[in-house]
This record gives structure tokens, sequence and C-alpha cells, in this order.
């Protein structure tokens, strides 16, 4: 009997502890489930913070983006508004504009010759010049440089001041945006239409029926502001300020052809080059092998022909194959008299030139600005142009080195 009832105690015992484990597992176990899901839905918060952030920072990040684009276009605005208002001022005043430009120019040159000691150095540490090319002529000076690029046919033009303090910024913008007008205006005047006598050189003669009143006025009125300033520090702790100007040689209300027109019809007219009746059949045969042509490449690699505005293309024997006079003057105005380029590789999808063009190499070269190609090249020529002008039209390129 008391054999039993120790058994059904212990019995009752083991039972009370069994339930009292089962109950602390179900508890834990309770724990366990409500962690995970206090862990589930921590990492979908953080989910949605990440998602939220992420997108309240593109936000930040784009709108930071147009208030510098709106930043940057309304300070180009404010300058082109500025150099609007100065254009007039200076047309009117145009020559007294001009010495006082330079001589601010002459003072910002000594300025930066204090801080660099000489001139070579400061061209070298405020420039640092780029290589020239026969389509892409630099000059470099203190003050300024400038750039006549052919292939693109632009001219461009950069002043630059030193400004005194973070607050005389401003006012370096606008001594800067002088000096710039003023030197595109002098790179105007010391283009060769022939390779010869520059324009400044030709406006000076008493006959000439260009004068360089009209060089300013086509630079007043084409000059365009290309780029926003650019602000470097210099080794004292000031500030260069940089602005750059340029314009189109062609394409323009009113272009530098359009001024060089008068000049080049008291050049020395040259007769045309006519095909000899021996020489017409062959050079058909070989357009109409070749043809149709939608326009002329000269290669002239080797030759070291400079750029010009008013180039030639004479036969062998005389007599002038293309040039001024050739080309319509609406054509010109626009795209000038012919496109130049350093490669045959990009001259072959030339705008000009189209997607079949007679490609003839040069033989010679004569008084700096007339190219000569032989004879039966001069024949194909013309007689293609016979059936395409393309002359007409000024599709013509020509390849320098």
């Amino acid at each position: 009997m008391l054999k039993r009832r120790f058994l059904v105690g212990f019995s009752l015992a083991i039972l009370i502890i069994s339930l009292s484990f089962m109950k602390a597992s179900e508890i834990a176990r309770g724990e366990m489930e409500d962690l995970s899901i206090m862990k589930e839905e921590s990492r979908k918060m953080e989910e949605e913070f990440k998602k939220e952030w992420k997108e309240e920072k593109g936000e930040f990040k784009k709108g930071k983006e147009e208030l510098m684009k709106m930043d940057i276009h309304e300070e180009k605005s404010r300058i082109q508004r500025e150099w609007e208002e100065m254009r007039w001022e200076i047309k009117r005043t145009w020559a007294k504009e001009k010495e006082k430009i330079r001589e601010m120019a002459a003072r910002e040159r000594g300025e930066f010759l204090k801080i660099y000691k000489d001139e070579n150095t400061a061209i070298k540490e405020n420039w640092k010049p780029t290589e020239s090319t026969s389509v892409k002529q630099r000059d470099y000076e203190v003050t300024s440089g400038t750039c006549k690029d052919y292939e693109q046919s632009e001219l461009t033009a950069t002043g630059v001041v030193v400004a005194e303090s973070p607050e005389k910024i401003e006012e370096a913008k606008a001594k800067a945006l002088k000096i710039a007008l003023m030197k595109l205006s002098d790179t105007v005047l010391s283009i060769k239409p022939t390779n010869k006598e520059s324009i400044g050189d030709l406006v000076k003669q008493p006959d000439s029926p260009v004068k360089e009143e009209d060089v300013d006025d086509f630079v007043t009125k084409n000059a365009k502001i290309e780029t926003e300033e650019k602000v470097k520090e210099l080794p004292d702790g000031r500030k260069a300020v940089y602005i750059e100007v340029s314009t189109p040689m062609q394409g323009n209300t009113k272009s530098i052809q359009g001024i060089i027109k008068p000049i080049l019809e008291k050049e020395k007219k040259v007769k045309e080059y006519e095909v000899e009746k021996e020489a017409k059949a062959s050079a058909a045969v070989q357009v109409e092998q070749k043809g149709p042509f939608t326009g002329l490449i000269l290669d002239t690699r080797g030759m070291n022909v400079v750029p010009c505005l008013a180039p030639e293309v004479l036969a062998s024997t005389g007599g002038k194959v293309y040039g001024p006079g050739v080309a319509r003057q609406e054509h010109v105005e626009k795209t000038g008299i012919v496109g130049w380029t350093r490669t045959l590789k990009p001259a072959r999808p030339h705008i000009r030139a189209g997607d079949r063009p007679l490609i003839i190499k040069s033989k010679d070269l004569m008084e700096a600005n007339k190219m000569i190609v032989r004879n039966n090249d001069a024949d194909v020529i013309i007689t293609a142009d016979g059936q395409y002008y393309f002359l007409s039209k000024g599709r013509v390129v020509v390849v320098v080195d």
C-alpha cells in the first residue's frame, strides 16, 4: 500500500514537472515566433527606409542637378544679356574702345608677368598650349588665346584677367569678355584669304573696297559666348577668369566670305580650264565607269598646303578648274569654297563630298593657295561636273597634312 502511494506520488510529480516543461517550451516557442515576426517586420521597415532614402536621395540629386543647370543657364543668360548691351555700345565707339581694351590687356599681361616672372612660362602655365596643325592654327598670348579652326570652320578667342579678390570676379568677367572680343576681331583681320596678304593688310590699302569697320561689324554681330567662364587658382592665391567667344566663318547673317568677296573680285582672273576635244571621250569613259559622283575630294597631303578662305584648283597647263567664281556665292556664303580635313578617312563620308566622291591626288602647289592637278584629272573633274554639278554647289573637300 505504501509502495503504491509512493508510485502514485512519484508519477504525479513527474506529470507536474512534464507539464511545467511543456508550458515552458510553449512559452519559449511563442517567444521565438514573436521574435521572428519582429525581425521580419524590422527587415521590411529597413527595406522601406532604404527605398525611401534612395528615392529621396535621387530626388535631391535630380533637384540639385536642375538647380545647377538653372544657375548655369541663368548665369550664361546674364552674361549674354550684358554682352548684347556691350555689343552695341562697343559698336558705336569701337576704335576708341579697342585702344582702351589693348591698354587693359597690357596691364593684365603685367600682372601675369609679376606672378610667373617670364612670358613663356606665363603662357605655358596659363594656357597649356596644344599643338597647332594646318587645319587648327592656334596662337597664345599672356592675356588671350585664339584658334582658326578650318575643319570646323570656326574662329575662337579667349580672354583672361586676374581677379584681385572673389568680390572682383564679376568685374574680371566683363574685362575678359572685352579682351576676347578684341582678339576675335584681330583674328579675323589676321586671316589670309589667299595665303598671301591678310585681311588687315588689305583693308588698309587706300583703294580697298572693304574697311576695318566691316570686320568689326561682323564680329559684333556674330560673336557668341560658347562656354561658361572658367576660374583658375593662381600661385599667389588670386584667380584667373577666362571667357571664350567664337563665330563660324560661314553661315552667318554676314559671313567672312561676304567681307572678302569685293577683295577677291579685284584679283586677276584666271581663265577657266576647258577640256580639249580629243580628251573628252576618254574622260567621259572614266566618268561612266566610276560615277555617279556626289562631290570632289582633293588629296594634297605631302605638299604643306595651308587652309585659306579662297583656294583654287588649277590644271597643269593653266586654267581654273575650281575656286572663287565657280562655286555659286549662295553656297560659298553658307559653307565656304571648300571643306578642310586632315585625313582621307573622315573626308569620304564628309557631308560636302557625299557618299560617292571623286578622289583626285594633287600634283603640286603654286602661290600658296593654288593646288595643281594633272590635265587628265582636270578633264575628269570638268566632265563629271558637267553631269553631276557638284562644283557649283561647293561640294569640294581638301585633305591637308
